[in-house]
């Protein structure tokens, strides 16, 4: 049985992008250091903003690519779920209780109620359901 995922972000898919966003951060940091470094020895002397200007980027591109992540996961979710449903309702079962659906004419399961949309019944031709 395929629950109906939620639309909100699971603690998992906040933990991998918060884990992710701070990888993300830590390159920054370590690029800029790198730069820094190496504009020090070559004798550049006003070097002081570059650090704190780009580490706040890298911040921001830290916070970008968590966002995104969790955003894709929370996607395949859904899409999972969706390409389920719809094998489901082509092989005549209902997604969620696994009811035979052959002779039903509503596109609604008898056994559990749930509802399914005009495009999922669709899918079924007309002379399964007879």
């Amino acid at each position: 049985m395929r629950t109906r995922p939620s639309k909100n972000y699971t603690g998992a898919d906040l933990a991998i992008g918060t884990v992710l966003g701070f990888v993300a951060v830590l390159s920054g940091v370590a690029v800029v250091t790198v730069v820094v470094v190496a504009l020090e020895r070559s004798g550049y002397k006003n070097a002081q903003w570059l650090p704190v200007v780009t580490g706040l980027g890298a911040c921001l591109v830290g916070l970008v690519v968590g966002r995104r992540v969790a955003r894709g996961l929370r996607n395949a979710r859904w899409r999972w779920y969706a390409d389920g449903r719809k094998l489901a309702i082509r092989a005549l079962r209902c997604p969620h209780c696994d009811y035979d659906l052959r002779g039903t004419v509503e596109p609604r399961c008898p056994e559990c109620g749930e509802q399914f949309t005009a495009q999922e019944w669709a899918l079924t031709s007309a002379e399964h359901r007879v």
